[in-house]
């Protein structure tokens, strides 16, 4: 899902230098999206999480942590400062939230579609793109690109827990 989102927002071509906010970074998507961005050339990755998972979060490439049960992220981080959002959070109202923050050419990837902006909204500022999808797609091309990301040291799996068998 979150190769597929930012392969939609420009890939690593679009990426570098880039600033990216991943909403619920210590999520199974959002670890990952968090990795993806840095391994494809985002300058700067902003997540938020609860405070029990900062150091995950920096130990997988976050520059900023914003705890989400103290601080609320559109408050926090100033108006047309980011180039996209990887939102794994999904609220309801997260894209009108979203777009004041996104410069002008920014990216808002979502995984549910109650989460897009609104479609005034969206004719408001028809500069930034948004979407929503979970996998919807994959290739042996895809998974490829994933195994390059792991085999350069670049993404790693979350294991909590192991049960026997």
């Amino acid at each position: 899902t979150g190769l597929q989102g930012f392969r939609w927002a420009g890939g690593s071509e679009w990426l570098v230098g880039k600033t990216v906010l991943v909403l619920g970074g210590s999520g199974g998507t959002g670890h990952a999206g968090i990795q993806l961005a840095k391994a494809m050339g985002a300058a700067r990755v902003i997540t938020t999480c609860s405070t029990g998972n900062f150091e995950f979060v920096k130990a997988l490439g976050a520059d900023q942590v914003i705890d989400h049960h103290a601080q609320r992220w559109e408050e926090v981080i100033p108006e047309t400062s980011l180039d996209m959002i990887y939102d794994c959070v999904c609220e309801t109202g997260t894209g009108e939230k979203a777009y004041p923050l996104l410069k002008d050419g920014g990216r808002f990837v979502t995984l549910l579609p109650q989460a897009l902006a609104s479609a005034a909204t969206a004719q408001a500022r028809p500069q930034v793109r948004q979407t929503f999808y979970l996998l919807d797609q994959t290739s042996t091309a895809a998974l490829d690109a994933l195994r390059s990301f792991a085999d350069a040291g670049q993404l790693h799996g979350r294991i909590n827990a192991t049960y026997p068998l």
